[in-house]
């Protein structure tokens, strides 16, 4: 999570009110949100129309993750103010905020306004450059984050961001650069320095990349922790320390899983180590390790005389309709014309339907047990994990995630 810069805020008569505002402002600074949100709220049921306290209350729900929230918020500034720059810059990140993996759209066009509105302010260059990363439309965000850096050498923000591209290109050397410029502009960054530990783990330093992530933590505690073992593992696994590597993700697991997690935590922790080999592959290498288990499982159960068949759709049926239910339980409103036409989604849907057919009809072909006559069964199968690939889809296009939102 992001410690973000207070952004300014003209409110009607284009000052910052003092007494409550400076305090809101104040703890938004110290990394204190949810203070700056109670004085905010406690303001807002006084003076409802208050420009400069909504936007800070906006700022405040984002830097707490409740992005939906502050997507609220500024739009309704933006329905006062159309062309607020400040309140641009929030709905930006805040729709980035909601769906890092593949934000929508109106998170790049919102930027874009702001560079439109106020071209010569290198905090619009940083907020394009942001949403354009996220985009992976990384050679538009090299440029912008230059620009930045071009129209404010000293802003801090302005070289962090510079530094994200470089490293999202594989340009390490130039990213721990970038990621210094930041440091020495403002040594509390806390983005900074993990973006610099990321940078120097590729390049193998690992006591100097141990030194920044650990430096990281302690500016700013709200870094999930996952993504600090992560980072702490992938630098010990570099180093070839494959005892530490696995103690990071063992610690984590005792930590933050729940009883059941916590009970079979060497297990997870092993598992999770072995698929931090890799990398960005490591949800597709973690797809087929379960689905080699699930198919062996359900090859097992088919060999039962007469009842194999139905036992193994049965089960087919219920663990994929079990799923569903439990992934819809997050579902908080994408669009569904959007959801569904999104090619990633179309992807998944294809898959899942792939693997229901895979599942029903090739055990089926395995076994020679017959049960490919049970279409009543089978239908209902590939239809529920045609169902769960859509689910799995809009989940995949609403994750949060990202080094570049700390």
């Amino acid at each position: 999570m992001r410690r973000m810069p207070y952004r300014g805020g003209s409110g009607a008569g284009g000052e910052i009110a003092g007494g409550q505002i400076q305090q809101a402002k104040l703890a938004l600074m110290n990394n204190q949100p949810a203070r700056a949100e109670e004085i905010c709220r406690r303001r807002l049921e006084k003076k409802p129309d208050e420009i400069a306290t909504r936007l800070l209350l906006a700022q405040a729900l984002i830097q707490m993750q409740r992005a939906r929230e502050g997507v609220n918020e500024t739009r309704r500034i933006l329905e006062a103010q159309p062309n607020s720059v400040d309140a641009l810059l929030l709905l930006s990140d805040a729709l980035k905020q909601t769906n890092q993996m593949n934000p929508p759209k109106e998170a790049l066009t919102a930027a874009e306004r702001a560079v439109e509105l106020k071209p010569r302010e290198a905090r619009t260059h940083v907020q394009l450059a942001m949403a354009l990363l996220s985009q992976r439309d990384f050679t538009r965000a090299s440029e912008e984050a230059e620009e930045a850096v071009r129209l404010e050498p000293r802003l801090a923000a302005a070289h962090y961001i510079r530094g994200m591209a470089l490293l999202n290109n594989k340009d390490y050397e130039g990213a721990a650069d970038g990621f210094r410029a930041a440091l020495r502009q403002d040594k509390s960054m806390a983005g900074a320095h993990f973006g610099l530990a990321q940078a120097l783990s590729e390049m193998k330093d690992a006591p100097a990349a141990l030194e920044a992530v650990n430096t990281a933590q302690q500016m700013n505690p709200l870094i999930p922790q996952s993504q600090v073992v992560q980072l702490r593992a992938q630098i010990y696994r570099k180093q070839r320390s494959y005892g530490q590597a696995y103690n990071e993700y063992l610690v984590l697991t005792r930590a933050t899983g729940n009883r059941s997690q916590q009970r079979f935590a060497p297990l997870i922790a092993a598992f999770t180590f072995f698929l931090s080999f890799f990398g960005r592959g490591a949800p597709i290498a973690a797809t087929v390790v379960v689905l080699a288990v699930v198919f062996g499982v359900l090859f097992g159960l088919s060999k039962i005389p007469f009842a194999g068949g139905v036992i193994v759709d049965l089960l087919i049926i219920g663990g994929l309709g079990v799923l569903g239910w439990q992934v819809t339980r997050q579902y908080t409103g994408a669009s569904p014309a959007a959801f569904i036409g999104n090619p990633r989604v179309v992807a998944l849907a294809g898959a899942a339907l792939v693997i229901g057919v895979g599942l029903v009809f090739g055990i089926a072909a395995l076994t020679g047990r017959g049960h490919t006559h049970n279409y009543w069964f089978n239908t209902v199968s590939v239809g529920v994990a045609a169902a769960v690939g859509l689910i799995a889809g809009w989940i995949t296009l609403n994750t949060t995630a990202g080094s570049a939102n700390i």
